[in-house]
């Protein structure tokens, strides 16, 4: 018979527990804040995941209050994509709990742990469905502040991951480590993403989330985290102190890839870089030129494996680097991390296709955008003793050119714009802005020039973090058009 209890003691509950009309399964995990178990809804005969919230939590009602309102707008938002959904939230005589929307799969933490290094294939999906939730929450003024691998679920749509971020607002209800030192000095991990403006005690802001998802890419690329110390003020103390050991000194990777990560861990907010999507254009530019949507595409990678998930280490300067060998069959990965078998196609004469196409593009623009004429047939010059033959047509001599210069080709050398496009100058008073046109990223600094085709356009910056309203304008031919944010 299944026990039913209305308070919720420290430690796991036993699977078949009745909690009010919810029968709680399997531990999922269980961290500083909760426990979560798999759960059916008794009433809904509808299976869901439980959180039970720590009874050493601040679950005070200021507290549990500002972490019923945050989760409430995040979960608002998860329609949208990249944020778990909230469906309720139970008190029950002191015991709280949150019933969420139960994702199949595994923890990011976990993923990694298991697979890391990871390559490029593998982590640029990763990197791109967490920016889309993330991004998502920070339009709508919603930073998380207490990211970290444990809090994002991955499940896959056939190769493509995705990933549902959870827990937002629970940083409420976590006790203050000056309050409750023994129990933070257990959890260093707990510290591994968090900004040094928030170990120094500072509220943090969306640039906080944007050093976690640093931290967390850190790990993807050479298996290990920037920094963890013994203690959980240890690992605070190293994020504020100490600079961490460059990614390129334990695996291969490029120097840009280096660059993105490091400036990601930036200590100085300032010169961090600025938002989540500003991160991903730099990890991944076809995010914004149109390949896949900005922080919506869904181009195809390979799921995880053993081929695709490893970066060869450096052992000494010098070393080649192999391409990766042929997938594993007996990995001893989920059965979400297989290769899927993909279909045999012939690829080779799509390419011929696209060459094609190109040739032809190419000889009909230098058609049509060419302004030379053909050089003059010069006359025969007659052989000794022979009189020069009588042309059929007039002979056209070589001289000045006189006719005017067509707008299409002089625009084609860069001399003129063509007809029908505009500028728009897009100024701010951060020198480190992020410029966004019509939801693409056109480029960063105080003074920022894009031609555009005339028309309706919408634009806005991202500086400091944070996102501005957009501005609508209306470009007409040749006008230049001038924004201040």
């Amino acid at each position: 018979m299944d026990q039913e209890i209305t308070e919720v003691r420290e430690g796991p509950v036993s699977a078949g527990t009745q909690l009010g009309h919810f029968r709680l399964g399997r531990l999922l995990g269980s961290g500083l804040s909760s426990q979560v178990y798999e759960a059916e809804n008794l009433l809904a005969g509808k299976r869901c995941a439980l959180k039970l919230f720590r009874r050493s939590l601040r679950l005070g009602p200021p507290h549990w209050g500002r972490f019923v309102h945050e989760a409430k707008l995040a979960a608002a938002l998860s329609a949208k994509g990249g944020l778990a959904d909230v469906y309720a939230f139970l008190n029950l005589d002191g015991a709280h709990a949150a019933v969420l929307e139960l994702v199949e799969g595994t923890t990011l933490r976990a993923l990694v742990r298991k697979n890391a290094p990871l390559s490029r294939r593998s982590y640029v999906p990763l990197m791109r469905a967490l920016c889309q939730g993330l991004a998502n929450a920070h339009a709508h003024g919603i930073a998380h502040l207490r990211l970290h691998g444990g809090q994002a679920l991955v499940s896959w749509r056939g190769s493509e991951p995705e990933v549902r971020l959870c827990d937002f607002g629970v940083r409420h209800l976590l006790p203050d480590p000056k309050d409750d030192e023994e129990v933070w000095a257990k959890s260093p991990e707990s510290a591994v993403t968090i900004s040094p403006e928030q170990a120094r005690g500072g509220a943090g802001d969306t640039r906080s989330d944007v050093y976690a998802l640093s931290v967390m890419l850190y790990e993807m690329v050479p298996g290990k985290v920037p920094f963890l110390a013994s203690s959980f003020a240890a690992t605070l103390e190293q994020h504020v102190s100490e600079t961490p050991v460059p990614p390129s000194q334990l695996v291969s990777l490029s120097p840009e890839l280096e660059s993105t990560i490091l400036r990601g861990l930036e200590k100085d907010p300032r010169k961090r870089i600025p938002s989540v999507e500003a991160l991903l254009a730099a990890l991944d530019p076809a995010a914004v030129t149109g390949q896949h949507g900005l922080l919506g595409g869904s181009g195809r990678h390979a799921a995880l494996s053993p081929s695709a998930s490893r970066e060869i280490e450096l052992s000494s300067p010098g070393v080649e680097v192999s391409p990766p060998p042929p997938p594993l069959r007996s990995a001893g990965l989920a059965p979400a991390l297989s290769v899927a078998a993909r279909p045999k196609t012939r690829a080779w004469l799509f390419v011929l296709l696209g060459v094609a196409l190109l040739g032809f593009g190419g000889i009909a623009a230098w058609v049509l955008l060419s302004d030379e004429k053909p050089p003059a047939r010069r006359p025969l010059r007659p052989a000794a003793g022979r009189p020069a033959p009588s042309p059929a047509l007039p002979v056209v001599g070589v001289g000045p050119r006189t006719s005017p210069e067509r707008p299409g080709n002089l625009a084609a050398r860069g001399l003129a714009r063509p007809e029908g496009f505009g500028t728009v100058e897009v100024i701010s008073t951060d020198g480190k802005a992020q410029v966004f046109i019509d939801g693409k990223f056109r480029g960063q600094g105080p003074s920022v020039s894009v031609g555009l085709p005339a028309g309706p356009h919408k634009a806005h910056v991202v500086s400091f973090g944070r996102k501005s309203a957009e501005r609508d304008f209306h470009l007409k031919p040749d006008e230049r058009v001038r924004l201040s944010f």
